[in-house]
């Protein structure tokens, strides 16, 4: 039978048909639906993958740990915005490749966490402030470096109950199924003789807290301490010292010596001599060490050089602090 000749036979059966022509209408609709739902889908997962990446240091958070097994990549640990409960915001983390700039989206879990709630110990609730990311192994290159990236959508309280999203980088890396501290690929990593000083043990286990390679100049974060590392880069003053910046922020200033409630922090600035580290030969380094008070809550560090001489900042920056809650 020709093929014309068939089609011809169909189509006249289905014409002749009232029940085929039910069939083909539904079968049509369902068609029609699917597509729908799916290009509505599709937009509204465009619309919700939506972001601008700020600089928000009220949004306090940490990537705890970074796991592989049974072929599911997963990403544990907080974030909140300090200030605000955390049961009002809904928590989402994405992966961006730093050289091809991909997005990897991964499926979140909220985690309640009491310690958190405990530490900073506010008016408000921070116990859904834990979350649990996770996607498969495979929608990532395992040798290429990813940046962990950090969303809060918060309900405005106004009449229409609107979402508004906040989204900051974790400064946090992962590259090799590890989590880093920095970006593996380009930053390099001070390079120390002596494996067995001091300064090898905070750089090999400490959390880079900042990256100042221009000005000569790492801050690390150990054991409960600030270590401030300085490379043959560094310019000191004349006195062969430097003023640091060294601010600690908390949300229980009541906590605060009295002579600091004037600054709403703890002003705890110091000259790099007074603090620094001379039990060991650290040459071409130089170190100095501050203790982190466990008397309050820290919610974020301050730190920098001023130049006392021309009254100006040369560098100053923010960052949280890893592994506060545990220590």
């Amino acid at each position: 039978m020709e093929p014309n000749q068939s089609k011809q036979k169909i189509t006249e059966k289905i014409d002749c048909s009232f029940k085929l022509k039910i069939i083909v209408c539904l079968v049509l609709s369902c068609i029609v639906v699917m597509v729908f739902f799916a290009i509505n889908r599709a937009l509204d997962e465009k619309k919700h993958r939506e972001y601008k990446i700020i600089e928000d240091i009220n949004l306090i958070n940490s990537v705890e740990s970074v796991i592989v097994e049974n072929d599911i990549i997963s990403i544990n640990g907080y974030a909140f915005i300090q200030g605000e409960n955390a049961f009002d915001n809904k928590i989402s983390v994405f992966l961006r490749n730093v050289d091809t700039k991909e997005e990897v989206w991964l499926k979140v879990q909220e985690v309640e966490r009491q310690d958190v709630d405990s530490y900073f110990n506010s008016e408000y609730s921070y116990i859904k402030s834990g979350f649990f990311a996770y996607t498969k192994v495979k929608k990532i290159n395992i040798d290429e470096s990813y940046e962990i990236i950090i969303n809060i959508d918060k309900i405005e309280k106004n009449s229409d109950n609107t979402v508004s999203r906040i989204t900051v980088t974790t400064n946090r890396y992962i590259y090799n199924s590890e989590l880093y501290t920095h970006n593996p690929i380009d930053f390099k990593i001070p390079y120390i003789d002596n494996k067995l000083g001091l300064i090898y043990e905070v750089i090999a286990n400490g959390q880079l807290c900042s990256n100042q390679e221009d000005e000569g100049i790492y801050v690390y974060n150990y054991k409960r301490k600030l270590f401030w590392i300085t490379t043959e880069r560094f310019k000191f003053d004349e006195k062969g010292s430097a003023y640091i910046i060294y601010h600690l922020h908390t949300s229980h200033r009541d906590k605060l010596q009295e002579k600091q409630t004037q600054y709403k922090y703890d002003f705890l600035d110091f000259d790099f001599v007074d603090y620094e580290y001379v039990e060991e030969t650290t040459a071409p380094y130089r170190i100095a060490i501050r203790d982190l008070p466990n008397d309050y809550p820290i919610t974020y560090v301050k730190t920098g050089v001023y130049d006392l001489v021309n009254d100006e900042s040369i560098w100053i920056d923010d960052f949280h602090l890893d592994n506060i809650i545990s220590n």
